[in-house]
């Protein structure tokens, strides 16, 4: 048997390491998918955070009907990281080594993590994804093996992330995309409609056949801004559009406003 080199060993080990998958710093987790929008955030608040240079820059949407850069201070992504997560009432999610970190904004505009929310993330998920809510922070959903989501929060009582043993849900099939749209409810994507789940009070997902939405023709994606609210992601310019609908639970509709129309920048 021919002895093989020494430095032909560490050139087979060097290029099977060089074809692993990098690792991404600071883009959003949630929307990796879509790669025109995986620098943008959505921290809650109505606010639109475009990742740039290392910073989360802010953008509001004025009286005068246009969306304008946030005097606020933007927030310095700690590094390393694994990604980062908008979610929900003004809080931004850092992932390193494996543990979620929650970053609040301070009456003096700084940003600071909240110890207590740090949680490690359980072995073996796919895919991490946030859950919005009107009124509670610090809850996101996990998807596993063969579509399964579980589901966490903290448990202010206790100080303690929990599962949530009645809201397990396993993704239909021939979807797109899936989020939460807040307030106990699912969405799912095929393409052309959107449709909505609802999370019953005695535990376990029915869906909601009247609160579907028929998906602009063309467009390249829809991800989830707000309760209730969603950003389809609309071609035109250099990057495309988003453009926002948001779902009316009392009247069972979907209302859309054009002035609302944020353009994504394009970020080198």
């Amino acid at each position: 048997m021919r002895a093989v080199s020494f430095f032909a060993i560490l050139l087979i080990f060097g290029f099977m390491f060089s074809c692993r998958p990098v690792p991404k710093e600071n883009i959003n987790l949630e929307f990796n998918h879509i790669k025109q929008v995986s620098h943008l955030v959505f921290p809650g608040l109505g606010w639109i955070g475009v990742i740039e240079n290392d910073t989360v820059k802010l953008h509001y949407f004025s009286q005068q009907n246009v969306w304008i850069p946030d005097q606020v201070q933007g927030f310095a992504i700690p590094k390393p990281n694994q990604g980062i997560l908008g979610m929900g009432l003004g809080s931004i999610g850092v992932i390193s080594s494996d543990t979620l970190h929650i970053y609040i904004q301070e009456m003096d505009g700084g940003w600071a993590m909240v110890p207590e929310y740090s949680f490690l993330l359980p072995q073996g998920y796919k895919r991490v994804f946030t859950l919005k809510d009107e009124w509670e922070l610090a809850m996101i959903g996990l998807e596993f093996d063969e579509g399964r989501l579980e589901f966490y929060y903290f448990d202010i009582e206790t100080g303690l992330w929990t599962l949530d043993e009645t809201a397990s849900f396993t993704l239909p099939r021939n979807v797109d995309s899936y989020f939460s749209l807040g307030n106990n409810t699912l969405a799912f994507t095929d393409g052309k409609t959107l449709g909505v789940y609802e999370l019953q009070p005695e535990g376990g997902w029915a869906f909601a056949e009247e609160l579907q939405l028929t998906l602009p023709e063309n467009h390249k994606g829809v991800i989830p801004f707000e309760p209730s609210i969603v950003a389809v992601i609309k071609q035109g310019g250099e990057d495309g559009n988003l453009h926002f609908y948001q779902l009316d639970m009392k009247a069972k509709q979907w209302v859309t406003d054009a002035s609302m129309t944020f353009k994504i920048p394009v970020v080198q």
